[in-house]
Parts: C-alpha cells; sequence; structure tokens
C-alpha cells in the first residue's frame, strides 16, 4: 500500500508541475503581446510629439478665389508628401451664414534648405486653394498626418 502512494503523490506532482508551466508559459506570452502593443503606441505617440507646424500668414484673393497660406514645420519630424495634409476653413460671414469647408490644397516648399521635397525641420511650405468666400471673419487650420494642427485667424472684405 505504500507503493501506491508514492505512485500517486508522483502523478499528482508532475500534474501540478506542468499545470503550473502552461500558466506560466500562457501568462509570458500575453505579456510579451502586451509590451509589443505598449511599445507601438508608444513610437506613435513619440511621433506626434515631435511634431509641430506654424501658420505664417494667409491671404484669400476674391477675384480669382484663392487663399494662400505659408506653413512652418517647426518640429522635428520630416514629411515626405503632403499627401496626407488636411486644411479646413470655418468662420461666419458678414450676413451671418456659418461656413464650414474641407480644402484640397497644393503645396509648394518655398525655402528648400536640406533635403529635395522633403518638408523637413525648419523649411516653409506655401499651400494653395481654391475656396469662394463672402465677406467675414474666418479660422485656417491645417493638420499633419500625425493630428497635429495650427489655426490661424483672417477676415475677408
Amino acid at each position: 500500500m505504500g507503493f501506491h502512494t508514492i505512485i500517486a503523490t508522483l502523478i499528482i506532482t508532475v500534474f501540478l508541475i506542468s499545470l503550473a508551466y502552461t500558466l506560466i508559459a500562457g501568462n509570458t506570452n500575453l505579456a510579451d503581446t502586451t509590451l509589443e502593443g505598449y511599445k507601438g503606441g508608444v513610437k506613435s505617440e513619440i511621433e506626434r510629439l515631435k511634431t509641430d507646424i506654424t501658420l505664417i500668414n494667409v491671404s484669400y484673393d476674391p477675384i480669382i478665389g484663392e487663399l494662400t497660406t505659408y506653413v512652418k514645420n517647426t518640429g522635428t519630424e520630416k514629411f515626405i508628401n503632403f499627401n496626407k495634409f488636411d486644411m479646413f476653413i470655418y468662420g461666419t460671414t458678414t450676413s451671418g451664414a456659418t461656413i464650414t469647408r474641407y480644402l484640397t490644397a497644393n503645396y509648394t516648399i518655398v525655402n528648400e534648405l536640406i533635403n529635395p521635397n522633403i518638408f523637413d525641420p525648419g523649411e516653409i511650405a506655401s499651400a494653395n486653394a481654391t475656396v469662394s468666400l463672402d465677406n467675414g471673419t474666418y479660422v485656417l487650420q491645417v493638420c499633419t498626418p500625425n493630428a497635429i494642427c495650427n489655426v490661424l485667424d483672417f477676415v475677408v472684405g
């Protein structure tokens, strides 16, 4: 009867060790997966923190309906192209109508400092968009692909 007790104890011990190993391996895998997701989020936030733009000037020519602004890259992030930049205009006309529009702009780097056709830190780009605006007070908002935006108020008329 003593030998059966020893065998049963060994079987239970092996089972408990196997169970503990399975739980530890599963938790390690879960921790690794969580850590990789956290690293991706941190990388995205670091890119956002390094991104900054400043709108220098806004002008509107009512004869041809062209809006021109100058955007300065005041952050440390480089932008390969302007395809994912967004431009919005919103405001109120003198008659009281509220205007909100998404604009498609053509960007051109004005003072190319280092890399050709790359919007590097410290460089200025002009953005031209065609839009019809009545007399009023407006806000122009330009946003980078990292969702960092800057606004500038201007008056038409």
